[in-house]
């Protein structure tokens, strides 16, 4: 969060945590990291586009078989339908601005942590899940 303070006090996003303070981390940390700035920026990006109220908010949680999940939502216009699918492909994107690999690069990412990433949008809100890596 520290590094991405800049853009947070610019676009005035709120950004509200709600961390379980055992959370642990399987991996390589640096890596972990970029994924993390990559998906929070890119809400950054977005939201500052379209929204007034931008808001991120990032939660963890553990599933029902015991794994752990991270949730980093957004309240950005909704992701169209046909693009869903594909956002994890190289140069599909939901945005207008960017170069397009990046969400291609956090999925193998967290894939090399034996981890999942999906995203799933509506009408109120973007969520990027990382699970089982964590």
């Amino acid at each position: 969060m520290i590094f991405l303070y800049p853009g947070i006090l610019d676009g005035k996003v709120k950004i509200f945590k709600n961390l379980q303070s055992d959370l642990y981390l399987k991996g390589y940390a640096d890596e972990i990291r970029r994924v993390l700035i990559s998906i929070i920026f890119n809400s950054i990006d977005v939201l500052t586009q379209y929204r007034i109220d931008p808001v991120i908010d990032i939660k963890s949680s553990l599933t029902g078989n015991g794994q752990n999940k991270l949730d980093i939502a957004n309240n950005s216009p909704r992701i169209p339908d046909h693009l869903v699918p594909s956002i994890f492909e190289p140069f599909v994107m939901a945005k207008t601005l960017g170069t397009g690999p990046g969400l291609l690069v956090c999925r193998e990412i967290i894939k090399k942590h034996q981890g999942k990433l999906t995203c799933h949008s509506n009408t109120d809100r973007t969520v990027f899940v990382l699970s089982s890596c964590l």
